[in-house]
Protein backbone atom coordinates (compact mmCIF):
# COMPACT_ATOMS: atom_id res chain seq x y z
CA UNK A 1 0.00 0.00 0.00
CA UNK A 2 1.15 3.43 -1.18
CA UNK A 3 0.31 6.86 0.39
CA UNK A 4 -0.69 9.40 -2.04
CA UNK A 5 0.61 12.58 -0.74
CA UNK A 6 -2.15 15.22 0.04
CA UNK A 7 -0.81 18.37 0.55
CA UNK A 8 -2.96 19.39 3.32
CA UNK A 9 -0.08 19.11 6.13
CA UNK A 10 0.32 15.24 5.88
CA UNK A 11 -3.53 13.91 6.45
CA UNK A 12 -4.17 10.56 4.15
CA UNK A 13 -6.45 11.43 1.46
CA UNK A 14 -5.73 8.21 -1.01
CA UNK A 15 -4.12 5.06 -0.75
CA UNK A 16 -3.36 2.37 -3.71
CA UNK A 17 -3.81 -1.09 -2.79
CA UNK A 18 -4.04 -4.02 -5.27
CA UNK A 19 -3.62 -1.41 -8.32
CA UNK A 20 -6.87 0.74 -7.43
CA UNK A 21 -6.78 3.72 -5.42
CA UNK A 22 -9.26 4.05 -2.21
CA UNK A 23 -10.10 7.30 -0.49
CA UNK A 24 -9.60 7.83 2.98
CA UNK A 25 -13.06 7.02 3.24
CA UNK A 26 -12.48 3.37 2.82
CA UNK A 27 -14.22 3.54 -0.88
CA UNK A 28 -12.33 2.65 -4.36
CA UNK A 29 -11.93 4.91 -6.84
CA UNK A 30 -11.89 3.86 -10.21
CA UNK A 31 -12.52 5.06 -13.94
CA UNK A 32 -16.36 4.24 -14.12
CA UNK A 33 -17.04 5.90 -10.67
CA UNK A 34 -15.26 9.41 -11.61
CA UNK A 35 -17.53 9.30 -14.81
CA UNK A 36 -20.50 8.78 -12.73
CA UNK A 37 -19.58 11.94 -10.63
CA UNK A 38 -23.03 13.95 -9.63
CA UNK A 39 -20.94 17.00 -9.95
CA UNK A 40 -19.51 15.69 -13.16
CA UNK A 41 -23.04 15.13 -14.57
CA UNK A 42 -24.19 18.39 -13.46
CA UNK A 43 -21.69 20.10 -14.68
CA UNK A 44 -21.83 18.60 -18.18
CA UNK A 45 -25.56 19.38 -18.36
CA UNK A 46 -25.27 23.04 -17.08
CA UNK A 47 -22.72 23.52 -20.05
CA UNK A 48 -25.10 22.20 -22.49
CA UNK A 49 -27.61 23.94 -21.66
CA UNK A 50 -25.11 26.88 -22.01
CA UNK A 51 -24.11 26.08 -25.05
CA UNK A 52 -27.92 25.50 -26.41
CA UNK A 53 -28.63 29.15 -25.04
CA UNK A 54 -26.16 30.06 -26.81
CA UNK A 55 -27.15 28.57 -30.19
CA UNK A 56 -30.75 29.50 -30.37
CA UNK A 57 -30.29 33.18 -28.50
CA UNK A 58 -30.17 35.02 -31.39
CA UNK A 59 -33.75 34.08 -32.38
CA UNK A 60 -35.22 34.65 -28.45
CA UNK A 61 -35.75 37.52 -26.31
CA UNK A 62 -33.37 37.89 -23.20
CA UNK A 63 -34.61 39.10 -20.08
CA UNK A 64 -34.62 43.08 -20.35
CA UNK A 65 -35.81 43.14 -24.06
CA UNK A 66 -39.18 44.09 -25.50
CA UNK A 67 -41.05 41.73 -27.48
CA UNK A 68 -43.89 43.67 -29.65
CA UNK A 69 -47.27 41.06 -30.11
CA UNK A 70 -48.93 41.47 -32.97
CA UNK A 71 -52.34 42.26 -33.51
CA UNK A 72 -52.93 39.75 -35.93
CA UNK A 73 -52.08 36.91 -33.60
CA UNK A 74 -51.06 33.74 -34.44
CA UNK A 75 -49.87 32.74 -37.50
CA UNK A 76 -47.50 34.86 -40.54
CA UNK A 77 -45.09 37.02 -39.25
CA UNK A 78 -43.51 36.50 -35.51
CA UNK A 79 -43.85 39.33 -33.44
CA UNK A 80 -40.62 41.66 -33.54
CA UNK A 81 -38.18 41.55 -30.49
CA UNK A 82 -35.99 44.68 -29.59
CA UNK A 83 -33.33 43.48 -27.91
CA UNK A 84 -33.38 46.72 -25.03
CA UNK A 85 -30.46 45.61 -23.17
CA UNK A 86 -28.02 46.12 -26.82
CA UNK A 87 -29.10 49.23 -27.43
CA UNK A 88 -28.56 50.54 -23.86
CA UNK A 89 -25.23 49.08 -23.07
CA UNK A 90 -24.34 51.62 -26.21
CA UNK A 91 -26.60 54.35 -26.14
CA UNK A 92 -27.94 56.77 -22.57
CA UNK A 93 -31.54 56.85 -22.53
CA UNK A 94 -32.26 60.01 -23.15
CA UNK A 95 -31.27 58.97 -27.01
CA UNK A 96 -33.97 57.32 -27.66
CA UNK A 97 -36.37 58.70 -24.63
CA UNK A 98 -38.94 60.60 -24.97
CA UNK A 99 -37.84 62.21 -28.18
CA UNK A 100 -38.36 58.67 -30.02
CA UNK A 101 -40.36 56.39 -27.37
CA UNK A 102 -42.24 57.25 -24.57
CA UNK A 103 -41.07 56.04 -21.65
CA UNK A 104 -43.89 53.94 -20.88
CA UNK A 105 -44.48 50.12 -22.36
CA UNK A 106 -47.20 50.01 -25.21
CA UNK A 107 -47.44 53.75 -25.41
CA UNK A 108 -46.48 53.95 -28.62
CA UNK A 109 -48.46 52.41 -31.79
CA UNK A 110 -45.19 51.22 -33.64
CA UNK A 111 -45.99 50.06 -36.84
CA UNK A 112 -43.97 48.87 -40.12
CA UNK A 113 -45.09 51.50 -42.37
CA UNK A 114 -44.41 54.14 -39.32
CA UNK A 115 -40.66 52.74 -39.53
CA UNK A 116 -40.58 52.88 -42.67
CA UNK A 117 -41.52 56.76 -42.66
CA UNK A 118 -38.11 57.19 -40.43
CA UNK A 119 -40.13 57.08 -37.17
CA UNK A 120 -39.27 54.86 -34.23
CA UNK A 121 -36.70 52.42 -35.28
CA UNK A 122 -36.58 54.05 -38.28
CA UNK A 123 -34.85 57.08 -37.05
CA UNK A 124 -31.93 54.86 -36.81
CA UNK A 125 -32.08 51.87 -38.90
CA UNK A 126 -32.18 53.95 -42.24
CA UNK A 127 -29.24 52.28 -43.50
CA UNK A 128 -26.88 54.99 -42.74
CA UNK A 129 -26.99 55.34 -38.87
CA UNK A 130 -27.74 51.56 -38.67
CA UNK A 131 -28.73 48.55 -41.03
CA UNK A 132 -31.62 49.54 -42.95
CA UNK A 133 -35.17 47.89 -42.24
CA UNK A 134 -36.16 46.13 -45.53
CA UNK A 135 -37.76 42.41 -46.33
CA UNK A 136 -34.25 40.97 -46.28
CA UNK A 137 -33.53 41.84 -42.63
CA UNK A 138 -37.46 41.05 -41.59
CA UNK A 139 -35.42 38.01 -39.54
CA UNK A 140 -32.95 40.41 -37.34
CA UNK A 141 -36.53 41.48 -35.49
CA UNK A 142 -38.89 38.70 -36.39
CA UNK A 143 -36.91 36.18 -35.51
CA UNK A 144 -39.27 34.07 -32.85
CA UNK A 145 -40.88 34.63 -29.77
Amino acid sequence: MREMPSGLGGRKVATMANGKWRMANGRPQNADQKNRSPVRVLRSVLFSLLIAILLVGVALAVEGDIVFKRAGGEGGVPPAVFPHWFHRIRFKCYACHPSIFQMKAGADNITMDAIGEGKFCGTCHNGKIAWEIGFNTCPKCHAGK
